[in-house]
């Protein structure tokens, strides 16, 4: 039996083997944790857990005000903060154990769980509406993560950890896992290289699948009530970090081929993934962006502005107000979610002004209308415009708009804007874009994502979208319903612009609107393309959509390049398939896709109609006539352009059968197709023949690649195919005509 063993059942073990396991248990801390269960800490973790930096955390909630919508939402950037630092160190743990090559030490882990536990320390009151007030009231550029790394530095300092917990070395990695720049990054002891995925852990900036992410989304969605699909345990057993290979521009603008290890993931937890992203939007949309939620918000971080002068903090040797605290870790430390009492409570002096009166008393009046639930008024919502003119606008200049809509019927004091915004996390880019795979039958080289790879209907078409709400602040019901009718005037102002609205701009000369398709034969010649358009249509007064452009390499090779296309230095993303005009365009130049979604189309069309294409009291002749006009239409629509293989005509084949066994009520069990065919009256199918027709009538003759068959000729539209490693030119009726004039000496003109 194994010591484990011995330890997990009682087994009686001589005095040596207690000694060993007084000292296990004795390093480690076992805390039940409501998501995770029961997790074990090391004696050193706790020891940082033991601080007063990590235990203020206690007074922080998790969801800051968000308790007054979920009253069960009370949990505390503490337990989160524990939470992160366990997941870091499983997470690394299970990395360590699967690839012993990565090299992995016990101080690296370490110094990981610490980052994890750390994290959160510059959180203010009530998380992140404080990090608002402070850039509305004192500082636009502040931001929590620059005081997460102060108080770390505080911790180390008040308890001596320098040169007795961490080395001079850790204390600066811990505080790059924290928050830093990529390229000012030094790594651990040894270095770097090789261990850039550890950046990836605790706070990931290139895809977004961190712990800190994983943990808060199951924290969240228990005590918030909403489920949480996204399994972390696959997601971490699935994880391998692999060498990465991809192009990047260096300083003066020229490619450069890199390798990087990163955190690389299988292949088919891709829908796994999505589930993750869909949990951030849902999270977002109905709990931290809740509109209620964000009405609160606003009133208390009012109130933080205005008692914010008055409300002192003793710092460093001087007394500092709410805002000014950020500037001194001795007086940010005492700040904390009891702060909205220390204002409730605030008792003036008998020599104080007017104006701190004022303020004083109307800091107090929003905490007791919060009290007394009587909050900000939601007055209207709707979709951030698309007109260039406005997309630019702030929640101030929105504002003013709607005041001078409003014909001075309401004060600028009254009305409140916010912007809130919805997605995965990452803007308008899909955030899947930057992910590493890898497939089960090469779990060692790491190959980058492809649209193809997720099926269309997980994969949203956008990735952010924003809603305007605007509040108000009075209870006056005459005020609010002329604010109401305010900004909805306003919106149909925005709506009534002449032109037409796409994705930002204001298309108002449909005569020069269009999509186009630019084709190139390198990197280069691509932007030298996309460079001239874009100089070009802004002379005409229109402008590229960068988020509706995308960029793709047609090509054979197994691994597809890379491309860096930008537009205004905003790099275009690059696709592995693409709609244009009706038609499923995808990088290796393949009909698949093509072809199988019109089989699908046509299918449903069917089944719509099947009420009546199954009537067995219609003779099957009109049926099957009613099915050639409107179903085989939806199928055969562009067939002229596919590229067929020998699984399409089977398809193709599969397709008409099905359609005729469901015409005919004939189950595949009971009779052959041949069988079914000639019970219908028909001596073979006629489907893939009709698809094969058409593609004549466009292209024209077939006829072998031949030294005769030109293709620098200015007549030639070809198109090229393999057909079993046999190539086929399939030339247009004008090639057949400049192949007959140049045979008998003819001028083309005369004919």
């Amino acid at each position: 039996m194994s010591f484990a063993s011995k330890v997990r059942y009682g087994v009686e073990v001589a005095s040596h083997e207690r000694l060993v396991v007084v000292v296990v248990l004795y390093h480690l801390q076992v805390i039940n944790d409501c998501v995770h269960g029961h997790i074990q800490l090391s004696r050193d973790v706790m020891r940082i857990v033991d601080t007063r930096q990590v235990q203020r955390l206690r007074d922080l909630k998790q969801l800051g005000l968000g308790s007054y919508v979920f009253p069960g939402a009370t949990h505390t950037r503490f337990a989160h903060s524990i939470g992160v630092c366990y997941l870091a160190g499983t997470f690394l743990r299970q990395l360590k154990k699967c690839q012993p090559n990565l090299r992995i030490t016990d101080r690296d882990i370490f110094c990981v769980e610490v980052a994890g536990l750390c994290h959160d320390l510059g959180h203010g009151p009530f998380s992140h509406m404080f990090e608002k007030a402070v850039k509305d009231g004192y500082k636009n550029d502040w931001a929590h993560e620059d005081a997460s790394l102060q108080l770390f530095d505080m911790m180390v300092e008040e308890n001596s950890f320098e040169g007795t917990l961490f080395s001079a070395e850790e204390i600066n990695f811990i505080k790059e896992l924290i928050h830093s720049e990529e390229d000012a990054r030094k790594g651990p002891e040894g270095g770097i290289e090789g261990k850039e995925f550890l950046y990836e852990i605790v706070s990931n900036e290139r895809t977004g699948l961190d712990v800190d992410k994983f943990d808060y989304f199951a924290r969240d969605c228990h005590v918030l009530g909403i489920s949480n699909m996204f399994d972390l345990k696959r997601f971490m057993m699935m994880a391998r970090v692999l060498e990465c290979e991809y192009v990047v521009k260096d300083k003066d603008g020229n490619p450069v081929n890199i390798r990087k290890f990163h955190i690389c993931h299988r292949d088919k937890e891709l829908e796994n993934l999505i589930i993750m992203f869909q949990t951030r939007f849902f999270l977002h949309m109905n709990a931290y962006k809740h509109p209620v939620v964000c009405a609160l918000d606003r009133m208390v971080c009012d109130a933080f502005l205005h008692a914010d002068k008055y409300l002192k903090t003793p710092g460093d040797d001087k007394l500092c107000s709410l805002t000014e605290s950020i500037d001194d870790m001795k007086a940010y430390i005492r700040l904390n979610d009891s702060v909205l009492h220390r204002i409730r409570d605030f008792k003036l002096s008998e020599g104080a002004s007017a104006e701190e009166k004022n303020d004083i008393e109307a800091a107090q009046k929003l905490i007791e209308r919060i009290e007394k639930r009587q909050l900000y008024k939601l007055v209207h919502t709707f979709k951030k415009f698309t007109n260039q003119e406005y997309a630019k606008m702030t929640s101030k200049t929105i504002e003013v708009e709607i005041l001078a809509t409003g014909g001075g019927k309401f004060d600028k004091k009254d009305i409140y804007v916010q912007i809130a915004e919805f997605g995965f996390g990452m803007k308008e880019k899909n955030p899947l874009t930057d992910l590493y795979l890898y497939s089960k039958k090469d779990s060692e080289r790491a190959f980058p994502f492809k649209d193809d790879l997720v099926s269309e209907l997980l994969l949203p078409k956008i990735f952010s979208e924003k809603n305007v709400r605007v509040y108000c602040k009075t209870l006056d019901q005459t005020m609010y319903k002329a604010m109401e009718e305010a900004a909805k005037e306003w919106e149909k102002k925005i709506d009534n612009i002449p032109g037409l609205a796409d994705g930002g701009i204001n298309i108002n000369n449909l005569r020069y609107a269009d999509n186009t398709v630019m084709l190139a034969e390198n990197e280069d010649d691509l932007q030298k393309l996309v460079n001239t358009v874009k100089e070009e249509s802004e002379k005409c007064g229109l402008f590229i959509n960068i988020r509706k452009t995308k960029t793709m390499v047609i090509s054979r090779e197994k691994v597809i390049p890379r491309i860096d296309i930008k537009i205004d230095g905003e790099r275009v993303e690059q696709v592995a398939n693409f709609t244009y005009l009706g038609h499923w365009i995808t990088e290796d130049g393949r009909s698949d896709q093509k072809v199988k979604k019109r089989i699908g189309m046509a299918k449903n069309t069917f089944l719509r109609m099947s009420k009546l294409l199954t009537n067995r009291r219609i003779c099957f002749a009109i049926r099957s006539r009613l099915t050639k006009s409107y179903v085989w239409s939806v199928f055969l629509y562009a067939c002229e352009t596919w590229t067929l293989n020998a699984s399409l005509e089977r398809n193709i084949e599969a397709l008409e059968m099905w359609l005729y066994r469901r015409m005919a009520r004939i189950s595949w069990k009971e009779k052959k197709n041949k069988e079914v065919l000639e019970e219908i009256g028909l001596k073979h199918t006629e489907l893939l023949k009709t698809v094969k027709t058409r593609q004549l009538a466009y292209y024209g003759h077939i006829c072998p690649c031949q030294s005769k068959c030109s293709t620098s000729t200015p007549y030639l539209r070809a198109s090229f195919a393999t057909i079993k490693k046999k190539a086929f030119c399939f030339i247009t009726p004008l090639v057949i005509m400049h192949e007959f004039c140049t045979l008998h000496q003819l001028n083309p003109s005369d004919l």
